[in-house]
């Protein structure tokens, strides 16, 4: 069975001649974590958000260079569901 997770985007973003206001993601495959620095440990939760395009391509089958355009308001704005595709509660972590 396979999630998704709808980002809307307060400011859409160009992917060759079209115009994205919002990303569907889907269930990353592994390969999108590569260059993610990402550590789930007693300390709780911790990512490198500016490697954070790269799962967000992957799971969007966008190019990393479109996912880099995302506004980090619309980054913060979407973590927690990004990160529900880990079965992470961000809440208290």
């Amino acid at each position: 069975m396979s999630n998704t997770y709808t980002m809307g985007l307060s400011r859409p973003i160009k992917m060759g001649d079209q115009e994205l206001s919002e990303l569907i993601l889907g269930d990353p495959e592994l390969s999108a974590l590569e260059g993610i620095d990402i550590t789930i440990g007693g300390g709780g939760l911790k990512v490198d958000l500016g490697n954070m395009a790269n799962l967000i391509a992957g799971a969007a089958g966008i190019p990393v260079g479109t996912a880099r355009t995302i506004s980090l308001r619309d980054l913060a704005r979407h973590f927690e569901g990004i990160m529900d595709f880990f079965g992470l509660d961000t809440q208290s972590t």
